[in-house]
């Protein structure tokens, strides 16, 4: 649990560093999603999301992962939202949009492993900053 619990404040971290390099929310989305296609490609599309690869497997079966994973995946939720407030948004839409953030990354990651091919985030990266613009 520590473990996890260190990479996702590490995954949060990043996420909030990116998302404040600038003002402009279409061009931070897409530098985040570039940051996670490069990293899926230097690992060999060995490592995605440390959170999901642990919660996908165990938290159906150990509250201890499911808590951990939530609260890991609440914390980006949370740099999200606050950075979509920042843009504009009211509380509702922003909840919504980070929500909708978070799975399309997540979703695109995990296709991306399958595929052995970042196109599935750059495709999630292409649908962002559209509606980011």
């Amino acid at each position: 649990m520590a473990a996890m619990a260190q990479a996702g404040e590490n995954l949060r971290q990043a996420i909030e560093a990116i998302l404040t390099s600038s003002e402009d929310l279409a061009e931070t989305l897409g530098r985040l999603v570039d940051t996670l296609a490069a990293g899926l490609q230097r690992s060999g599309y060995e490592l995605g999301c440390p959170i999901a690869t642990v919660a996908l497997e165990a938290a159906a079966s150990s509250e201890a992962v499911r808590t951990t994973a939530d609260a890991a995946f609440g914390s980006w939720l949370d740099v999200l939202q606050r950075r979509l407030l920042e843009a504009g948004l009211n509380a509702a839409d922003a909840e919504r949009r980070a929500l909708l953030v978070l799975a399309a990354l997540e979703g695109a990651l995990i296709l991306a492993r399958a595929r052995r091919d970042t196109g599935p985030l750059a495709a999630v990266r292409d649908e962002l900053v559209a509606l980011a613009s």
